[in-house]
């Protein structure tokens, strides 16, 4: 239910996953889905849903909040912006706001964020160290197969004698923890043009969706909601690789 972080003395959730990335990333998409139900009001919401809605949201903000997972923090946080952008401005401007707020409190009264928080830049935090010997090693892979790549998801296979080339010495061995460098490496630039054009169509079927349902004056939160999941499997995507997980993308 729980994994530890390297070098400190605390915890992280990752539930019944393989590990506590997979388990935010996962949970940080289904929570945008509860989301529209709080800043969207439905004439027809009984008691029951209202209370199925809290319960939903409480127990996935939980989940994202105690994987102490720094990139889907951000993702959630950048979802949550974008979903109240179809609100209303005084929405957004509240959500920032109230961002803020949450991100301040937590980082003077709580230790572990804070510590989080301050090893985001910290290079010779391991968890930064590598990314950083991932993506360049995933980089100069992508510049020396520039059209179509080493061969999809065959990165972390030969990652390791990029980073010899690369830094003169053994790292961590995995895949690009960036979804953008993964697919760069792996399928050159063809393949990266196939991937951000899904990415592009995907978000105009839900705004499309949205925008259709709101005029015929059904329920649109389903499609926020997409919005939303959309916007942080992509922004988290910055940080992890979470288009080869599995669980996530089953998920998504």
């Amino acid at each position: 239910m729980y994994e530890s972080l390297p070098y400190v003395s605390f915890w992280r959730a990752k539930g019944f996953f393989t590990n506590a990335m997979t388990f935010a990333h996962s949970f940080g998409i289904l929570l945008c889905f509860f989301v529209p139900y709080f800043l969207w009001r439905g004439s027809s919401r009984s008691f029951e849903r209202k209370v199925l809605n809290w319960f939903g949201l409480l127990i996935f903000a939980m989940a994202v909040t105690f994987s102490l997972t720094r990139g889907l923090w951000f993702a959630v946080f950048t979802a949550l912006m974008v979903m109240s952008l179809f609100k209303s401005k005084r929405i957004f401007l509240g959500v920032i706001i109230g961002i803020g707020v949450v991100f301040s409190l937590s980082y003077f009264y709580i230790d572990t964020f804070r510590m989080r928080i301050n090893t985001t830049f910290d290079r010779s935090s391991a968890p930064v160290k590598d990314r950083l010997d991932l993506w360049r090693s995933n980089w100069v892979m992508f510049k020396e197969n520039p059209v179509l790549g080493v061969g999809l998801n065959h990165n972390g296979e030969i990652v390791q004698e990029y980073h010899l080339k690369v830094h003169g010495r053994e790292a961590y061995v995995s895949h690009a923890h960036n979804n953008y460098l993964q697919i760069l490496a792996g399928t050159g630039f063809l393949g990266f043009l196939a991937y951000i054009s899904l990415i592009f169509m995907c978000f105009y079927m839900a705004i499309r969706g949205y925008f259709k349902m709101k005029k015929k004056g059904g329920d649109e939160r389903l499609f926020i909601g997409a919005v939303g999941a959309l916007t942080c499997f992509h922004v988290g995507g910055l940080t992890e690789a979470n288009l080869v997980d599995g669980e996530v993308t089953h998920a998504h």
